[in-house]
């Protein structure tokens, strides 16, 4: 529970400010020290990133049509069972929204699944190693096809 309510503080001031006017958004966003800040809970190296890509997320964050349903459900979800289908767990190692160390509840969850650290990624690793996790998800898919075969 400790770490679903630690993802809803980080995340819920992120959506929220999501919401601030797009001048004022692209204002702050203009100075580099905001960018690091506002970069920090989603990415490893939130320097590497641009205005215009943090923008991109803030933008991406307030569209989402999930997020409040899925805010609302934290803290009494549970999932029981195993996924019909082969499945990775993929967990950023400088994940600062779902830290590493909750990688055991996962284990101890869903056992039968690949359980993979991505070095150098944080909550969104698709924007910090995009080429890790096209890997990642074509080792998981030649697994399946590998499974199936045998």
């Amino acid at each position: 529970m400790a770490g679903r309510i630690r993802a809803m503080v980080v995340l819920i001031p992120i959506r929220l400010v999501s919401f601030l006017p797009m001048a004022l958004l692209r204002f702050a966003l203009s100075k580099r020290f905001v960018q690091r800040l506002s970069g920090l809970a989603l990415y490893a190296h939130p320097e590497r990133f641009t205005a215009a890509q943090i923008l991109d997320d803030a933008i991406s964050m307030r569209g989402s049509k999930a997020f409040e349903p899925t805010i609302l459900k934290a803290p009494s979800y549970s999932y029981s069972g195993q996924p019909p289908v082969p499945t990775t767990i993929a967990w950023g190692v400088e994940d600062r929204v779902l830290p590493i160390g909750q990688t055991e509840t996962a284990k101890e969850r869903l056992p039968h699944a690949n359980h993979v650290r991505l070095p150098g990624c944080g909550h969104v690793p698709m924007s910090d190693d995009p080429e890790l996790v096209a890997k990642v998800i074509l080792d998981t898919v030649a697994r399946a096809e590998g499974e199936k075969a045998g």
